[in-house]
């Protein structure tokens, strides 16, 4: 049995699509497939695909028509045949030692998740496959864990949910570089037994989020390694770095809305509370940053739907409430913002024009946010319509 399925989807990536595929091929652990999904390219990559296809027969060629990164991925995965699963974005690239570490700790602790980071280029061509320092990896200072959930925000990264191994170091000193992105697909060797039953959802961005907080609820065995083997180039074409659109903001409420009812079990109330706390705060400071860069009628075509994300969320519990004076990221977030910023996200008439809905709905958040006088507005029932 193939030990590894290195999986990557292809759109439109001619210009780095070498150097990824090379990134795999010089590893220097060699028991793996390479499993390439054309989604519906319409540059060379098709033909870059095939070359490297007859010169090496590990790697696989499957094509079909512009699904999409999630339906390229999920028909990746019925066909791979590896006990491990290794995700890769064709414009990006691994450290040649990358399946050689992560595989020796899989089968070291017998772990589902092995956790690694990543290192962004920051200029064009910056980064380079073709030269890296050997990584001693064997005497890595590394974390494991049964409960990875709980290390998905920075500052949980504690020993009270996991131990570090190789060093007198803290869980919070060995994980002090991962920033809040911990735990990517692509950052991750998964055994293959965690997508018996889990695919991709279709159709929206941010899919990988939603898969891995999936993963995450059912407390996998995870090792962690302080390591960058990931290496991420900042392709403008990407999905993440386009234009923030309307889908952009669905998919990420689609992400809430999914960990919401993914985590609804009371068995899994305190993880919930947890993503609430931490995660889905998060998301939406996001779109916060997001609209308040965009052109004024993508922020007017936003805003109502924005609202409705956050009525949602309050109405089902996915923005805590917090007792006076207490502090969470969103409110600062909020507070961080100059007046026309907060007037942007607030200054919106209720869809239903039903102002008990608005306060209902908006109350608690309102006490804390206070965003240009919105206790005003709610008190003299005078929401404006948004400009």
């Amino acid at each position: 049995m193939t030990k590894v399925s290195v999986i990557i989807p292809v759109y439109n990536v001619e210009k780095y699509l070498s150097s990824c595929l090379n990134s795999v091929l010089h590893q220097t652990y060699q028991d793996f497939e390479i499993i390439c999904v054309n989604d519906g390219s319409t540059d060379r990559s098709g033909k870059i695909l095939d070359l490297y296809a007859k010169k090496d027969h590990r790697i696989k060629v499957f094509t079909q028509s512009n699904k999409g990164q999630s339906a390229a991925r999920n028909k990746a995965l019925k066909v791979a045949k590896g006990e491990y699963i290794q995700f890769l974005d064709s414009d990006d690239f691994l450290h040649p030692q990358t399946l050689e570490a992560t595989v020796w700790f899989a089968q070291k602790y017998g772990t589902d998740l092995t956790v690694f980071s990543y290192e962004q280029e920051e200029n064009p061509g910056e980064l380079s496959h073709s030269s890296y320092d050997r990584v001693n990896f064997k005497r890595l200072p590394h974390v494991l864990t049964d409960e990875p959930l709980y290390f998905s925000y920075a500052q949980t990264r504690t020993d009270e949910y996991g131990k570090c191994v190789g060093n007198r170091a803290t869980v919070k000193d060995v994980l002090s570089d991962f920033g809040e992105e911990f735990g990517m697909v692509t950052t991750t060797l998964f055994r293959r037994e965690c997508f018996n039953k889990l695919r991709f959802k279709e159709g929206v961005y941010y899919e990988d989020t939603l898969l891995m907080t999936k993963i995450l609820r059912d407390k996998p065995k995870t090792v962690i390694l302080p390591v960058q083997f990931y290496k991420y180039r900042k392709n403008m074409n990407s999905t993440t770095n386009v234009i923030f659109s309307e889908k952009h903001l669905i998919s990420l409420y689609e992400v809430c809305k999914g960990v919401r009812d993914y985590y609804r079990a009371k068995k899994y109330l305190k993880d919930f509370q947890f993503f609430a706390r931490t995660r889905i705060q998060s998301v939406c400071n996001n779109i916060v940053h997001k609209i308040s860069q965009a052109d004024v009628m993508t922020q007017r075509s936003l805003k109502p739907l924005f609202y409705k994300m956050l009525t949602d969320l309050a109405h089902t519990g996915c923005l805590p409430m917090y007792g006076k004076g207490s502090k969470c990221d969103f409110v600062k977030r909020m507070n961080q913002q100059n007046r026309e910023q907060r007037v942007l996200f607030f200054d919106i008439k209720h869809p239903t024009g039903n102002m008990s809905v608005l306060k209902n709905a908006t109350k608690k958040i309102a006490e804390h946010f206070d965003p240009c006088g919105l206790k005003y507005i709610l008190r003299n029932k005078t929401w404006q319509n948004a400009r």
